[in-house]
């Protein structure tokens, strides 16, 4: 009898599994027009999934995939993701309006994701794409809301020696 439960328990895992796997297809071709079999879905899983939706711009629909099956990496990268594009889409807003952007949406994704105890976004990363644009003001805001030390100190070092270089 404890043979039949165990079975059935493991099928029950699998029937979750495919459910899910199925609804996240259904949701590509419907909502990316991303139509993929079953065996492109196993090939190039979950992952790499949320990677192409992000490079199409579609970061909600990434989001929504990577909060159902529970992916926390995958979910920081996109919102890094959006970030980065959001500053490179936008280069005439000023830096202190974008970077309230950011923080607003960044920390509304936090909220949600906090009880399941995800790793916040990395400021510094979203830092380095405005200080490759040239903006160090907001690079600066940015880094302001960096956790890791670690990532933020070499951005400053670096902005520091950009200015010092512009002021000889």
């Amino acid at each position: 009898a404890f043979a039949n439960d165990e079975n059935s328990l493991q099928l029950s895992d699998v029937l979750v599994e495919s459910a899910k796997k199925v609804r996240v297809m259904n949701s590509l071709r419907n909502e990316a027009h991303m139509p993929l079999t079953s065996s492109q879905y196993d090939k190039l899983g979950p992952a790499v999934i949320a990677r192409r939706l992000s490079n199409r711009h579609q970061h909600f629909l990434a989001l929504k995939i990577t909060s159902y099956l529970r992916l926390s990496k995958c979910r920081q990268r996109v919102l890094e993701h959006w970030a980065t594009r959001k500053i490179l889409c936008n280069p005439d807003m000023d830096d202190i309006t974008i970077c309230r952007v950011i923080r607003k949406q960044l920390l509304q994704e936090e909220n949600k994701s906090r009880s399941r105890r995800h790793r916040s976004v990395s400021y510094a990363s979203i830092a380095k794409t405005a200080l490759k644009l040239n903006r160090t003001n907001l690079a600066k805001h940015l880094l302001e809301f960096e956790t890791n030390n670690a990532e933020s100190v070499p951005l400053y070092l670096r902005m520091s020696a950009y200015v010092f270089l512009t002021l000889c």
